[in-house]
């Protein structure tokens, strides 16, 4: 009866994954990685291996008990689905991964350039520690950079899909098309005026950062 009710949803979850893209509910602004994350369809698909018992481990029940019954089942993948296709009052949260302040001593690449160097007076250009782009996958604000004067905007220019960040949380990075055991993520500042002085003040200032891997000018490419 337990595989039964799995197999019916799994049946489910197929539906629900063709409405996903286009019905996702809308979730408050502070629910983000560093505290709480909305639940994905890889919960779901914990607690239907759960059930049947393709875990590990069993699930924590203080997490996927979305029902409060004290044990974790099918009607708690329900649940999580209702909340996908939004048809519940109540986004259903998950724990998202701790992100610590940097302590993996990666080595630091240090801008070497000169300020003759032909590059933009207006954005400065920050690659995230390693350890912190693979493990912290929101889109960075202007919050992260408080110390930063005269920052006006945060660029996101590269991103881990929501796939490739679970997969690589679950331990299967390997599975995905990214290079995650060299991943660093790309991030551009753009400033409130155009100084190429100012450029390399806050590319040093950021080099400071115990997240920041490397930091430097956004370089402007001329044709051959």
């Amino acid at each position: 009866m337990k595989k039964l009710l799995s197999a019916i949803c799994i049946v489910s979850l197929l539906l629900t994954t063709a409405l996903y893209t286009e019905t996702t509910p809308e979730i408050p602004d502070d629910y983000d990685y560093d505290n709480t994350r909305a639940v994905d369809i890889f919960d779901v698909l914990d607690v239907l291996k759960d059930i049947i018992e393709l875990t590990p481990e069993p699930l924590p029940v203080e997490i996927y008990d979305i029902n409060n019954n004290g044990t974790v089942e099918i009607f708690d993948a329900l649940e999580m689905l209702k909340c996908l296709v939004g048809m519940r009052d109540e986004p259903v949260l998950m724990p998202a991964v701790e992100m610590p302040m940097c302590t993996c001593g990666e080595e630091k690449a240090i801008w070497g350039g000169s300020i003759d160097d032909h590059f933009r007076g207006d954005s400065v250009a920050v690659a995230l520690v390693h350890c912190i782009s693979i493990r912290d996958n929101r889109d960075w604000t202007l919050r992260d950079f408080k110390g930063i004067e005269g920052a006006v905007e945060i660029v996101v220019l590269s991103r881990l899909s929501d796939w490739e960040w679970k997969m690589i949380q679950l331990g299967r990075g390997d599975e995905t098309l990214v290079n995650w055991q060299q991943y660093n993520r790309i991030l551009s500042i753009r400033l409130d005026r155009n100084c190429k002085e100012n450029v390399v003040k806050i590319a040093r200032q950021l080099e400071q950062y115990d997240f920041i891997h490397y930091a430097g000018p956004v370089y402007i490419h001329r044709p051959e």
